[in-house]
């Protein structure tokens, strides 16, 4: 007698930061102006995806979440807000 398929999704969550090369770094800043600076940036959480990066940077204190260029000195300057 055959048994039903037990469909499972095996396929991992896409990155925070999935959509370029350029904005490729998943950071939770304090602001983003004009859409592009960005001010008090800390690296998302291990485990942040494109699903969860939102609302784990909410958690880190009302900070947005940005994909950023590979932050120099510590500070990621350059960012654009998450696609929600």
């Amino acid at each position: 007698m055959a048994n039903p398929l037990e469909v499972r999704n095996s396929a991992p969550p896409a990155p925070a930061c999935a959509n370029g090369a350029l904005f490729s770094v998943a950071q939770c800043c304090s602001s983003i102006i004009l859409g592009i600076a960005a001010l008090d940036c800390v690296t998302a959480p291990d485990g942040t995806n494109a699903d969860n990066f939102v609302e784990v940077c909410e958690d880190q204190g009302a900070r947005e979440a940005g994909c950023c260029v590979v932050p120099v000195a510590g500070q990621a300057l350059l960012c654009e807000p998450a696609a929600i």
